[in-house]
């Protein structure tokens, strides 16, 4: 009789031991950091030089320190050990956008989410919400922000898979053409760039020097459509809430956990 493939003794486990670095390998510096913090307290006890190195490398080694979040460029990634501070600061991330595009004349549009609330159990039809606790319980739950913030090279992850496969949860998607204020009343599809899935690509986001699509697509990049998805209902207490928004969210602000399976650039921010 066939042996089991799942019974005892039929599985040979196969330790692999990582010695160099996946996420952090653009970055010589956050190798380097990632090694000594990782040291056993007694190794680093018995080398006084690792606390000097590690010190070094921290204020001269490419970190940048601000005071507020006005001095960080729109690009950088923002992350928190929390959702909440991760959701006020995305938030606060798009108010400062705004900011700063009005004095330099930047054009940009702002789509605002639709916030839908209905009493749990009833037929009736859903209506704007004004319950500050749906509203809490949204900005919460959502995967989408209650404001996203359109300008050329703004950069994006979808929120969503595509139903039709083009484009997948999480993968970056860049905009070159700016909708118009048109489309997003009426919600209608919106035009993004998505980011080769598994390969490499030469740009980083320039808001001065943002490739054509053309550029883009000979790199690997695909355009897509991108939509409102379908309602999705969060509860809470006696009420039921929807938000309708476009399936993505700034790439600016996220959780520590979330982005331990990205890819870490040369020039790291860290609060």
């Amino acid at each position: 009789m066939p042996r089991n493939p799942l019974s005892r003794g039929s599985l040979r486990a196969k330790i692999i031991r990582l010695k160099h670095s996946v996420r952090a390998h653009a970055c010589l510096t956050l190798q380097r950091i990632n090694e000594i913090v990782r040291k056993d307290p007694e190794t680093l006890n018995g080398d006084p030089g690792n606390f000097g190195e590690f010190s070094n490398l921290i204020k001269n080694g490419g970190a940048n320190f601000v005071t507020n979040f006005d001095q960080v460029p729109p690009n950088s990634q923002r992350m928190y050990a929390k959702r909440r501070p991760a959701y006020d600061s995305a938030d606060a991330y798009v108010s400062s956008c705004i900011r700063r595009f009005q004095e330099d004349g930047t054009h940009f549009v702002v789509s605002k989410s639709k916030d839908l609330q209905q009493v749990a159990g009833s037929n009736a039809d859903l209506v704007p919400a004004t319950d500050h606790q749906i509203i809490r319980e949204l900005n919460s739950r959502s995967r989408e922000p209650q404001r996203l913030l359109f300008w050329r090279g703004a950069m994006f992850e979808s929120t969503v898979n595509h139903p039709k496969g083009a484009y997948s949860q999480s993968q970056v998607l860049l905009m070159v053409n700016v909708p118009s204020d048109a489309q997003l009343r009426g919600m209608s599809p919106i035009e993004l760039m998505a980011a080769p899935i598994n390969g490499t690509t030469s740009y980083s986001p320039v808001m001065e020097d943002v490739p054509t699509v053309e550029e883009l697509e000979r790199q690997g990049w695909t355009k897509v459509m991108v939509t409102v998805p379908q309602d999705r209902y969060h509860s809470r207490a006696n009420f039921i809430g929807v938000r309708r928004q476009y399936s993505l969210r700034h790439i600016g602000s996220s959780t520590i956990n979330k982005q331990m399976v990205g890819t870490s650039s040369n020039d790291f921010l860290d609060e």
